[in-house]
């Protein structure tokens, strides 16, 4: 792999250098400059300290990084070129005075001086002598980036304001073809390659589709919309990603007309953190609860968590117990704290979606989900499920460094689970391939469940979760008011499944399992279907969850184990001093 990335960059090294004079000519006629003034890249208006930077070219495509210190200065020769042409120098300077938000309020003379006085001969970020940090947002799908290693891409993006990454360090993960003596193994931070902007387009004018998240409403136009509510400001941000048109194409739905969509969210909310959300009235976590619930959960991905998550109001038990050297939870303090752990956390990078997938998204789209599959929509919460839905995908489109949803938001999912929680009414929907359904399109006119529905297929996931969403949303499924019995606990190992945690299967008694192991390419297949069926999958509202059975138990044994494994301290062993000896007969094909 190293070779082939090697050859690569020489290739486009040797094609750079033979290239260069033409590219020089090129660049510096005028022809040449006048495009890099409309381009205007990071190498002619530099970047400070704040400003977030996109990438262009396909080395950089679609990367998003913010500065956090550190200065890039514009390049010498091209201001020196640039000047040499009067009109297009004056447009270069009106243009940096018009795009750089630090000099709007400034003359032309202040914009001039401040390009004497702070030019710099190198080309690549990487050059300066500032030693640059950032923290990167989103990593371009098809950019240079993309050729790094799971936990290399997880490194970058799990960089942040407080724990930002050097670009000089950054620039080490690419590798060197053997024996290459070049000063750069990678072009990604050729100040040409990126430019200033924002992950997103602000606008104050929108005559489509508006989903407006602080009032829970799909309408069209800005008109019905205001971009104030009681004194509090919102702004206008366009997205793209929903479609409509949908077409059935060998029994698959496909939408196939972009749609203009712009959603309305508050401008300045507060930051979400654990404290912030702790102090909400309505909150019902104590700050002491949610550090036993930290504690319990150190060891918990986000994946953890959404289990847990969905868990809790599946099994709607009347505790969560959290271990044996501590003091249980009530199931209501239980959601709320799983849920503000789970919106606050980092989040990881997917290795199937090829995607870095924040906690702010999973607990949005998993908590609207785990309503419809394993409880049923309160009556009154139609709108705050479109809420939640709606901040699922701007929050998959722009990073939490950018938006993040209001407190009194996240309170309401959660108090939203917490009445599924108290509910014993669920969906009876049938198995249905989809086909059946046409999908619904984001529409003024469509219903809350509607809208939701659209929304879902927007942001993607599991067809079945898709179907499920759209037949409820169609009536096509039924509510059922069930009597059922509410388990007294359950423990914190309930939430080990095959999703998050597939090792489970190792840990369950032989005597368990052996008869279910298969020996192709899914031994563990009918294990963990089992397990579904018997452990995991248990809900009061659809199942006699008092039932035993010989897996059942086996299974819950496994589950602990993985729990001891995975969350609780390793204790030292003692180290044998006794000499043993063996005799074994190596096979011939070693």
């Amino acid at each position: 792999r190293m070779l082939i990335i090697g050859n690569l960059i020489d290739q486009e090294l040797k094609s750079y250098n033979q290239t260069m004079t033409a590219a020089k000519r090129s660049k510096f006629s005028l022809e040449g400059l006048t495009n890099l003034v409309d381009q205007l890249g990071v190498n002619l208006t530099g970047a400070e300290e704040g400003d977030t930077l996109i990438g262009i070219r396909n080395r950089s495509k679609d990367t998003i990084m913010t500065i956090i210190s550190g200065v890039i200065p514009p390049q010498r020769n091209l201001i020196a070129a640039i000047k040499k042409h009067d009109h297009l120098y004056a447009r270069y300077i009106q243009r940096i005075q018009s795009t750089l938000t630090r000099f709007k309020h400034c003359s032309l003379e202040h914009v001039q001086l401040w390009l004497e006085a702070s030019q710099h001969d190198a080309s690549m970020m990487t050059d300066l002598e500032d030693d640059i940090t950032v923290a990167f947002i989103q990593l371009g799908p098809s950019s240079s980036f993309s050729q790094l290693t799971s936990a290399q891409q997880t490194t970058l993006l799990a960089s942040t304001d407080t724990a930002p990454i050097s670009l000089k360090h950054v620039e080490s993960y690419f590798p060197a073809k053997p024996g290459s003596k070049a000063s750069h193994h990678t072009l990604v931070f050729y100040q040409a390659y990126w430019k200033l902007g924002q992950p997103f387009e602000e606008s104050t004018s929108h005559a489509g589709l508006v989903v407006d998240l602080v009032r829970r409403q799909v309408v069209r136009g800005l008109r019905n919309a205001p971009l104030t509510l009681a004194d509090v400001p919102l702004r206008c941000i366009k997205l793209t990603g929903l479609k409509t048109s949908p077409r059935l194409k060998a029994k698959q739905w496909q939408l196939t007309q972009p749609l203009d969509v712009a959603f309305v969210v508050e401008r300045d909310s507060a930051k979400l953190s654990l404290s912030a959300l702790l102090s909400h009235s309505n909150t019902r976590c104590t700050a002491a609860e949610l550090e036993l619930f930290r504690k319990a959960t150190t060891y918990f991905t986000a994946a953890g968590l959404k289990s847990l998550l969905q868990k809790l109001v599946r099994y709607k038990p009347q505790t969560l117990s959290l271990g044996d050297e501590m003091d249980g939870l009530s199931l209501d303090s239980a959601v709320h704290a799983c849920l503000f752990s789970l919106v606050v956390h980092p989040g990881s990078f997917v290795p199937d979606i090829q995607r870095y997938v924040t906690g702010l998204e999973s607990a949005a789209k998993r908590a609207s989900i785990i309503v419809f599959e394993d409880a049923a929509v309160p009556d009154g919460f139609e709108s705050v499920l479109l809420s939640m839905m709606g901040c699922a995908f701007v929050a998959q489109r722009i990073k939490p460094a950018f938006w993040s949803p209001t407190i009194d938001s996240v309170v309401e999912w959660a108090e939203l689970l917490v009445s599924c929680c108290q509910s014993s009414t669920y969906y009876d929907a049938a198995p249905v391939d989809g086909s059946e359904l046409v999908p619904f399109t984001l529409q003024e006119k469509g219903s809350a469940l509607e809208n939701v529905s659209a929304l879902l297929d927007a942001v993607g996931g599991m067809r079945s979760d898709s179907v499920l969403v759209r037949q409820v949303a169609a009536k096509a499924s039924t509510s059922i008011e069930s009597k059922c019995h509410q388990p007294g606990s359950m423990e914190l190992s309930h939430c080990f499944d095959q999703h998050w945690a597939p090792e489970v299967v190792h840990y369950m008694p032989l005597g368990a399992i052996d008869s279910l192991l298969t020996y192709d390419s899914k031994p563990f297949a009918t294990a963990f279907a089992q397990l579904f069926q018997h452990v995991s999958g248990l809900n009061p509202r659809k199942h006699d969850v008092t039932k035993q059975s010989p897996f059942r138990s086996g299974a819950v044994q496994g589950q602990r184990l993985a729990w001891m494994h995975r969350c609780l301290p390793m204790q030292a062993r003692d180290v044998s001093t006794q000499l043993y000896t063996c005799s074994y007969t190596i096979p011939l094909g070693w």
